[in-house]
């Protein structure tokens, strides 16, 4: 099945720079994506955690945490190559 939407200008103007942002060359594939993960998102039978599986999620937030609080962050420009280089990886 084919599916056809109107964008207007101003946000596919903005679609294509955060498609190229995350290392997409045709915009089409980013928002095919992007529409692919939120169904995956909704059916994802990982959003029901078990007890242990919430206490790990709990750990790793308090790991995160604590690197916060002894400095060990990044900059969200830091942060967003760090995602680009991961994403190039992954499609590669």
């Amino acid at each position: 099945m084919n599916l056809t939407i109107q964008i207007p200008d101003l946000e596919m103007d903005r679609l294509t720079l955060v498609a190229k942002e995350y290392g997409y060359d045709d915009v089409r594939e980013y928002i095919k994506d992007c529409v692919v993960g939120l169904i995956h998102a909704d059916t994802d039978e990982s959003a029901s955690l078990t007890d242990e599986e919430l206490r790990e999620s709990a750990a790793r937030c308090d790991e995160g945490m604590a690197d916060v609080l002894a400095g060990r962050v990044m900059s969200v420009e830091q942060a967003r190559q760090r995602l680009h280089a991961r994403l190039g990886r992954l499609r590669a």
